[in-house]
């Protein structure tokens, strides 16, 4: 069974409501995981990225964006069990906005090809 290219609003708030699909980030709630693909709203209703290097800038993206969320929750779990409140933290959070900086800084492509999954 092929993939579809596009699907309706419909179809992407019932994959939402039932936990099948997922936005990139809070902040990116235009793309979305879905059936395996990444998907982008757009005025009809939504299309699968069906391009690699797209689909792997996206895959990473979504790696940095974890790790970002885990690292600040992490940061924040110790700065709370330090009993403070993030205002006077001897540096801590500027330490963590530099970590967290620097998961965003563009990765080394590497020269292997990516590998396209067959639909």
């Amino acid at each position: 069974m092929t993939k579809p290219l596009e699907i309706t609003y419909g179809e992407m708030n019932a994959a939402i409501d039932q936990g099948h699909a997922v936005p990139l980030s809070r902040s990116h709630p235009r793309i979305m995981r879905y059936l395996d693909d990444w998907w982008v709203e757009w005025e009809k209703g939504w299309l699968r990225v069906n391009d690699d290097q797209t689909t792997c800038d996206l895959d990473t993206l979504a790696e940095r964006l974890a790790a970002a969320s885990a690292l600040a929750a992490h940061d924040a779990a110790e700065r709370m069990a330090a009993g403070k409140d993030g205002t006077e933290d001897g540096g801590q959070a500027a330490d963590a906005n530099r970590r967290i900086a620097d998961l965003g800084k563009p990765a080394r492509r590497t020269r292997q090809a990516h590998r396209a999954v067959p639909d």
